[in-house]
């Protein structure tokens, strides 16, 4: 019983502060998502406005084709595609440290446009985009969601290894706490079971003797009650003597 409790008092212990930590861990990981994801946008927003110089005072998208000017760099991967907003025309793509060709901007554009939103993700891909209008044309900015997904993978674990280390701190600690807080219990527990077993001793005395009194009365039954009067008063004695041990056990039980 004993080490049930124990037990129980350390998984409880061990499942409060657990949660508290992974609540406040939860809590710490969203905000760094939210972080890298605030990263990615403003690499695409940056993209966004330097890829407005390629278009002329009218809107009107310079040259053509791909360009990997080593001069277009950010930190995060990313390219940019201007776009016919009628046709769907690729007139202009830009790479912005990206390593990525003709094919990967087509197929990217393509998602971006059949989704029909302003932004969103491309999970196959791996890229996030973001489009801004600038008359009939639209300029549709990718960013490599190689980043922030790997450094989401490394907080997570880091959480969880963080977690799983903790927890197992908490239960050793909740395990060793449980000793101490048993013990005045295990102290008591152990006394009981003497007290019970010093009680059963003294009750057994009494009892064999009240039996064997009773055997010679059965066994003597022609003896006339003069000759029985020491056996009869042994049994009251010894039965007088069981009413008190029971009255102080009674006593002792009530405190």
């Amino acid at each position: 019983m004993l080490m049930r409790l124990r037990w129980k008092f350390t998984l409880v212990l061990m499942l409060i502060l657990s949660g508290a930590l992974g609540a406040a861990l939860a809590v710490q990981t969203a905000s760094t998502l939210r972080q890298y994801r605030a990263g990615t946008d403003q690499a695409l927003q940056s993209v966004l406005q330097r890829s407005q110089a390629a278009l002329d005072p009218w809107g009107v998208p310079f040259g053509g084709g791909f360009d990997r000017d080593e001069g277009l760099y950010t930190a995060i991967p990313a390219f940019c595609a201007v776009v016919d907003g009628e046709s769907g025309q690729i007139l202009l793509a830009l790479s912005f440290n990206a390593a990525v060709d003709e094919e990967d901007v087509a197929r990217a554009v393509e998602g971006a446009l059949a989704a029909g939103s302003a932004e969103g993700s491309l999970s196959g891909q791996g890229l996030r985009w973001q489009i801004q209008g600038s008359g009939r044309y639209l300029r549709i900015a990718f960013a490599d969601l190689s980043w922030e997904r790997a450094g989401a993978r490394r907080q997570v674990l880091t959480a969880l290894l963080l977690l799983a280390g903790a927890s197992a701190g908490f239960f050793a600690a909740g395990w060793f706490l449980s000793r101490w807080l048993v013990r005045p219990v295990e102290e008591g527990w152990k006394r009981q079971q003497q007290f019970v077993a010093d009680a059963s001793h003294e009750l057994k005395t009494p009892l064999t003797v009240l039996l064997a009194d009773a055997d010679i009365l059965l066994a003597r039954g022609e003896d006339t009650v003069d000759q029985q009067r020491k056996w009869v008063e042994s049994i009251r004695e010894e039965g007088l003597r069981m009413k008190g041990l029971v009255q102080d056990l009674l006593y002792l039980a009530r405190g």
